[in-house]
């Protein structure tokens, strides 16, 4: 499948900027195309469900998903919205369970300080092994603020594009 400008710059822009195993992942989505829902066509009640007919295009993944290609000019707010789930979306999560985490603590030990000040770090460390990677944030616990700037960000490439 041809991959617009737009995207292929985009995907160079995140290889360049150390992101390559995401640009990997988007090109791979842009590639495979988007997930057709199928349901109303064949009368099932939940789309993705394995259907009993054989897939109608080459686009067709294991489970009986079918796949079309993706039109060259909805790629790039495509490949924003993928950004926006792999990257965004996880940061915004992982501050709420830090939120969620302080204020559990907080009713535990009836403490009342502020809600910013009561959020708990999370990071990630390897099991067993020490010497592996150690995964934190830098941002303060239960603050999103790179994330809100990248977001930004890409409502601003979205706005150019059209």
């Amino acid at each position: 499948m041809r991959v617009s400008e737009d995207v292929m710059e985009l995907i160079e822009l995140l290889n360049e900027e150390g992101f390559g195993v995401v640009a990997g992942e988007l090109l791979t989505e842009i590639s495979l195309g988007r997930e057709v829902d199928d349901a109303q066509d064949q009368g099932k009640a939940f789309p993705g469900l394995v259907s009993d007919k054989e897939p109608m295009s080459d686009f067709a993944d294991e489970r009986g998903l079918e796949r079309e290609p993706i039109p060259l000019d909805e790629q790039l707010p495509a490949a924003l919205s993928f950004l926006r789930l792999r990257l965004i979306e996880p940061v915004r999560q992982l501050a709420d369970a830090e939120r969620l985490a302080g204020d559990l603590l907080a009713a535990q030990t009836q403490t009342t300080a502020p809600a910013a000040a009561r959020a708990v770090r999370i990071s990630f460390r390897p099991v067993g092994d020490s010497r592996g990677e150690h995964f934190e944030r830098s941002e303060s616990a239960g603050q999103t603020t790179t994330a809100d700037e990248l977001d930004q960000v890409l409502n601003r490439l979205l706005d150019l594009a059209t």
